[in-house]
Parts: C-alpha cells; sequence; structure tokens
C-alpha cells in the first residue's frame, strides 16, 4: 500500500510540474510559420525539437543525414540523376593493363546526348556499350581517361605483335598483322574482350555480332577520322578513315 501511494503521489508531482513549466499552463504549444507551416512542438524552454533529437534516440535529424546512411542529402545529387549511372559516376572502372597502356577492360556505356544502344534496346548498352557521334566520343571518356588516338592503338597492336611495317596500312578492306584482331576480340588471348557491337547511321543500326568500329582521336588533314574495325571472322585489325559526321560507332576509353 505505501509504495502505491508513493508512485501516485509521484507522477502527480511530474503532472503538476509539467502543467507548471509550460508558457500556456498546459503541456506545450504549437506555432505556424511564415509559410503557413506548423513548428515543431517546443517544450519548456523553447527548443525545437529537432534540435534535441541524436542518433542514440533512433531517429538522425535531416542535416545530419549523410550518404552512408543510404539517404542522400539534397544538395548532393546530381542535376540531371537520370544520367547520374554507376558507369559514370560509380564504383569501379574496371581495367586491363597491356603492355605500357591502361586500357578500359569494356566499351563506355555513358549516356550522352548523342549516344545510341543498338537497335533502341537498352540491354544492349549493357552487353556491348553505346554507340558514339565522334563529336561526344571526344569528351565522352569519365575524368582520368581519353579517347585513344591512333598512334594508342598503334602501340597496342606493335605490343600484340603487329610488324612495324603494317602498322601504317590505311585501308577500309587492307589486312594488317596476322591475328591481332583475333587476338583483341571477346575471349581472345588478350583479354582486351571486343563484343561485336555493329554500328549505326541515319539508315539504322547494322553489324551486330559480326563487327565492331571504334573512333580514334586522330583527324586526318582532309577532315576524315581514323578509325578501327575487328570482325567476328576475320584475325586481323582494320585501320581505315571515314567522314567525322554521320556514324555512331563504339568507344573504348584508355587512361591518361
Amino acid at each position: 500500500m505505501i509504495a502505491t501511494l508513493t508512485r501516485i503521489s509521484i507522477c502527480t508531482l511530474v503532472l503538476l510540474c509539467l502543467g507548471a513549466c509550460s508558457p500556456s499552463g498546459g503541456a506545450s504549444e504549437t506555432t505556424q510559420g511564415e509559410d503557413g507551416t506548423n513548428d515543431a512542438l517546443t517544450p519548456d524552454l523553447g527548443t525545437p525539437l529537432s534540435d534535441q533529437l541524436s542518433p542514440s534516440d533512433g531517429v538522425v535529424p535531416a542535416d545530419q543525414l549523410a550518404p552512408s546512411d543510404g539517404v542522400e542529402p539534397a544538395d548532393q545529387l546530381a542535376a540531371d540523376d537520370s544520367a547520374a549511372t554507376d558507369d559514370q559516376l560509380g564504383a569501379t572502372i574496371e581495367s586491363i593493363t597491356i603492355g605500357s597502356q591502361i586500357w578500359m577492360a569494356a566499351n563506355l556505356r555513358i549516356a550522352t546526348p548523342d549516344s545510341k544502344c543498338y537497335g533502341d534496346v537498352a540491354a544492349n548498352c549493357e552487353t556491348y556499350g553505346r554507340l558514339y557521334s565522334f563529336a561526344e566520343a571526344l569528351t565522352a571518356c569519365p575524368a582520368g581517361w581519353r579517347l585513344p588516338t591512333d598512334e594508342d592503338w598503334k602501340t597496342l597492336e606493335a605490343h600484340l605483335g603487329m610488324p612495324s611495317d603494317d602498322l601504317d596500312l590505311l585501308g577500309f578492306s587492307l589486312e594488317r598483322g596476322s591475328d591481332e584482331g583475333e587476338q583483341l576480340r571477346l575471349g581472345g588471348s588478350s583479354g582486351f574482350g571486343l563484343p561485336m557491337a555493329g554500328y549505326a547511321t541515319a539508315d539504322g543500326y547494322f553489324a551486330l555480332d559480326e563487327k565492331i568500329y571504334l573512333w580514334t582521336a586522330t583527324v586526318l588533314s582532309n577532315g576524315q577520322v581514323i578509325r578501327r574495325r575487328v570482325e567476328a571472322l576475320s584475325p586481323t585489325i582494320y585501320r581505315f578513315s571515314n567522314p567525322a559526321e554521320g556514324f555512331w560507332i563504339a568507344v573504348r576509353c584508355i587512361h591518361e
């Protein structure tokens, strides 16, 4: 009986104290801000409730959230979040070292305004990489990477065994070397893993699973751009030039 009376007395004292400490004799009050929304309830000292919360209460104020909490603060979101894929911003870029060069281990997939998925099928971008116009290819590689030059490709080809006399051969159907194209294909001995990504023009999409065309950053005096072609049924790698405009082909970035 004594214990029961003691508990009642303590509860009564707490309730009386809360009533006395409230500015209006009640437990608390709600105020309205200039934007018409209700501010947080304020206890006896007038301190906003959100300021009194800490992670130990099981609730973390919004301004203390970090990306590691699973929520990204609004001021850290990209302006165009639809393009903020892990390929662009993320995580790990897989690379392969061949000789003195470091290359990306897959075709570029970063979305840019003038790039395409083969056949307008998104799954093809995952499998083969995107197809880029030359103007887009020049700037599409992420920081620390760039579009390789013709010289970069010749360095790679020489390392794979192409004779020096063949390196500068230029022609759409002119075979160079021996099996360097086969080494560079998906499943080839170099590990470079080129998929046969095809190409696009204004007339449509062509040569998926048959050929891959790749941009270089090298422009000839006549305005044409040097590029590479590897075919599923040919062991060689072709070096030729075409106009810069009107083609969408693959990009494989090289490390700066």
